[in-house]
């Protein structure tokens, strides 16, 4: 099961068919991947819940792509996992419910992480933004992914709860637009 996405921004005809090899092919090296944030939150059940199924949720996870250079390029991911009540009503605020309102009555479990990959490239055209992002949704949390569910497992087993495998990331196939015969 997964949380809802939170809306993207629409995008161009042309960026929708943008090809995120395009970037990878010039990907020299991954310089660095440092997790800048990590955070985990239990949220107890009330007393007169007894014992509970527990549901994982996860979103997708959401980059911001810089170009810190002509051969350098920064990708910060956020990903998120929530743990609730099965069978309960989910919030549809769910994930971004604003926790100052108090989280949602099904809500258990929160570990969020954010991490920041940097790529080195060989010289080349410069990227255009569309490129940017689209290298960044498709190729970065390949190489990131096994870094968020190390640090997922690593909170769920010392919270003393059972491991929740982070879904495999699926990408969107690259649609080209048809030609029209007149």
């Amino acid at each position: 099961m997964s949380l809802p996405d939170a809306p993207k921004p629409t995008t161009s005809e042309s960026a929708a068919v943008v090809d995120p090899s395009a970037i990878a092919r010039r990907v020299e090296a991954i310089t660095d991947v440092v997790q800048m944030f990590g955070a985990f939150r239990r949220i107890p059940a009330p007393p007169d819940a007894g014992h509970e199924m527990l549901s994982a949720l996860f979103t997708q996870p959401r980059a911001e792509v810089v170009l810190i250079s002509d051969n350098e390029i920064g990708v910060k991911l956020d990903f998120q996992f929530r743990a609730v009540k099965s069978g309960g009503p989910l919030d549809s605020e769910t994930p971004e419910h604003s926790l100052s309102k108090g989280p949602p009555p099904d809500l258990r479990m929160i570990v969020d992480a954010a991490f920041v990959v940097r790529y080195r490239l060989m010289p080349g055209p410069k990227p255009s933004p569309d490129e940017l992002q689209r290298f960044g949704e498709v190729n970065s949390p390949l190489n990131v992914v096994p870094f968020w569910r190390e640090f997922l497992d690593s909170c769920l087993r010392r919270a003393g709860m059972p491991p929740a495998m982070a879904p495999v990331h699926k990408v969107e196939p690259i649609t080209k637009p048809s030609a029209t015969k007149v």
